[in-house]
């Protein structure tokens, strides 16, 4: 049983059922300082809210930093970049070889327009797999 009364979340004793058989990993997500401070100090990893090549490696950098000083640099953490740029194999490796685990695909709202039909989004992802998921796994 769980319960919280607390400034930002006030709940009754509530029980999850069945229970998990692992603990759950806690993301902490957004990019501000607070929030990668909160990653790295306490989080099992940290989700980002979608930023350009250069500012992904500096935060992915600067979290490695922050584990590393609160000691937790050996225990496992999942980063997932999205990015605001079109998704490029390189450019993925290097954020992987730099500690990203993942990214997201851009919307189809983005990629094809908010009319689009499930071919197109078909043909999109077969292609997504091709071009980028294919190429980055070598």
């Amino acid at each position: 049983m769980v319960e919280q009364h607390g400034r930002f979340f006030d709940f009754p004793r509530l029980q999850m059922s069945p229970p998990p058989s692992r603990p759950v990993p806690i993301y902490v997500g957004g990019p501000s300082n607070a929030a990668l401070r909160c990653a790295a100090r306490s989080g099992d990893g940290w989700l980002g809210n979608g930023s350009d090549p250069a500012e992904a490696s500096r935060v992915l950098g600067e979290i490695a930093r922050l584990r590393r000083e609160a000691g937790r640099e050996r225990l496992p953490f999942e980063a997932v970049v999205p990015l605001t740029t079109p998704p490029d194999p390189d450019v993925l490796r290097r954020l992987e070889d730099q500690g990203a685990h993942g990214t997201v695909s851009y919307p189809f709202l983005y990629t094809l327009g908010p009319t689009s039909k499930l071919a197109e989004k078909r043909r999109y992802l077969e292609g997504y797999a091709e071009s980028v998921i294919r190429k980055t796994r070598g």
